[in-house]
């Protein structure tokens, strides 16, 4: 007979909604399910994506926002009613209320699986980790940053569902969503809601632009709000630089209500190239989501970016360009503009159906969603319940 599993631990996970189109929706979705699959006791505190009510999605029950915007009270409300042995925070800890995350923290074991994308770490984000029971990061840029300020932690990286992003028909896909089939098509994923823009939109326009010049038969694909408050207006940016009739982007309604997984996958399988040449980057899913579709990418030399890149054989490391003191007292890196340029050319001439297999490859075998679970969450929640819930006695049902 199969011995039953230890699944004691509740964990109550405080992210975007599992439905919501961002990153972190995305990977929460993917983790949750798997992990609800495996018999652990898993909720959902959606401080983005629910409000005014509790809703069990498949199992999956999601608790809303209540007050603070990034969920401060509502983790230890929530994690009241669960009785959550642990909570866990998948987002960035600085704009988190200081006094609701401390409070919730000397109640319950508090694991923030956190991104690092400012260096060196800032004050801010360095004494909210100092109360938590441990610390997770997802990219080895950030967890050496923690290490530098003397904070240990775990190392689990982000992944993706290489079953729903693959390689598939270019030229049926591009002739469904009208994209012209003979253009050389670069893509950005990224949300726009900053100015300047974190993700460097006019950086990749400013290239682009005169990346088009020297060859007619390009496009620029914007998966993202080309018009939102806050951030960079890339519409009229374009028209500035009269590059509007060569760039392409999903009706804002489809964008920000029809883009599931599926979606997103088939319009990056539109692209030849990805670009992602961050000037901050906590992990960067886009950048392994596009290569595990066979699509080479162009990062910036900063942050968690180059670990994801096989130079040369995956894509291309940009120059980081100038280095920026932020009012979170701490640096960001601007890309190289030349070196951007440059760098779109080169991989213009490049063998680009020897880097898809590469691409391809590399993602499957270091960050395909079910080993990174299976071989990384479950052993760590396992420990996690060891050490929490060793005194406790197993209750055995019938």
């Amino acid at each position: 007979m199969k011995a039953k599993k230890d699944r004691r631990l509740r964990i109550l996970w405080n992210s975007n909604a599992p439905w919501a189109a961002s990153g972190y929706g995305v990977q929460t979705k993917d983790l949750l399910y798997r992990f609800l699959k495996d018999d652990w006791k898993v909720g959902c505190v959606c401080f983005y994506g629910l409000e005014g009510g509790f809703l069990n999605l498949n199992g999956l029950p999601c608790f809303p926002k209540v007050g603070q915007p990034y969920g401060g009270d509502a983790m230890l409300l929530h994690s009241n009613e669960f009785k959550a042995d642990v909570v866990i925070t998948f987002q960035d800890i600085w704009p988190v209320d200081a006094n609701a995350l401390f409070t919730m923290a000397s109640q319950r074991k508090w694991i923030p699986y956190v991104p690092i994308d400012w260096f060196p770490v800032p004050d801010n984000i360095y004494h909210r980790l100092k109360h938590a029971y441990r610390i997770i990061t997802f990219s080895k840029a950030g967890q050496k940053a923690l290490q530098d300020r003397g904070l240990q932690s775990d190392l689990i990286l982000e992944a993706t569902d290489t079953d729903i992003f693959k390689p598939m028909d270019k030229k049926k896909i591009r002739k469904e969503l009208n994209i012209p089939q003979d253009i050389f098509l670069f893509g950005m994923v990224a949300a726009n809601k900053d100015n300047p823009p974190r993700k460097s939109f006019q950086h990749c326009m400013d290239a682009f632009a005169r990346f088009h010049k020297a060859h007619p038969k390009s496009g620029l694909y914007f998966q993202t709000m080309l018009e939102q408050q806050g951030g960079f207006n890339i519409r009229q940016y374009a028209n500035h630089l009269g590059i509007q009739k060569c760039i392409y982007y999903p009706p804002p309604y489809d964008l920000l209500y029809k883009s599931p997984h599926e979606v997103v996958a088939k319009i990056i399988n539109t692209f030849d190239v990805l670009l992602n040449p961050s000037n901050s980057e906590g992990f960067g899913l886009p950048i392994i989501e596009s290569q595990s579709c066979g699509v080479p990418v162009i990062v910036n030399d900063w942050a968690s970016m180059p670990e994801l890149t096989i130079e040369g054989k995956t894509g291309l490391i940009i120059k980081g360009g100038y280095k920026m003191w932020t009012p979170i007292n701490s640096y960001k890196l601007l890309p190289d503009l030349e070196s951007l340029y440059e760098n779109m050319e080169k991989i213009y001439r490049m063998d680009r159906k020897k880097m898809a297999v590469a691409c391809r490859k590399h993602i499957v075998e270091n960050y395909d969603m079910n080993d990174r679970v299976r071989d990384s969450w479950i052993p760590y929640f396992c420990k996690i319940q060891k050490e929490i819930l060793s005194e406790q006695p197993i209750i055995k049902t019938r």
